[in-house]
Parts: C-alpha cells; structure tokens; sequence
C-alpha cells in the first residue's frame, strides 16, 4: 500500500484539530496511521503510541522526494 498523506487547512479556531483527531482514529480502524506535526503520534486499530521523530520526518519528506 502506497502511503497518503493528507493536509487540513483553514481559519483559526474552526476545529481543524478536533475534525483530523476523530477521523484519524476512525480509520486507524481500518490502516494504520502516523499523525505528524504538532505531537506526533503512530495509532493502529485504535492504540496510539508516541511516533518517534525520525519516522514523523520520514513521512513528513516522502512528498519531497
């Protein structure tokens, strides 16, 4: 499976953070995900652990490539 990455964008203070946080856990259901950004973070069928920052910059640079 190819790895996606997706972007939110938008105003401040609209629930940009709140929206990605419940759609994150709803599809690490069914893939596993790897959240960058502002406290990183691996969750797989709904158990999160702590992504360590060499592999959020792993996935952070694939588009880059």
């Amino acid at each position: 499976m190819e790895p996606v990455r997706i972007s939110i964008i938008g105003i401040d203070g609209f629930g940009k953070s709140a929206t990605t946080l419940k759609a994150v856990h709803s599809l690490s259901l069914s893939v596993p995900i790897c959240k960058i950004g502002r406290t990183p973070f691996y969750i797989s069928k709904g158990n999160i652990s702590p992504c360590l920052p060499k592999t959020a910059n792993f996935f952070e640079n694939l588009s880059e490539g």
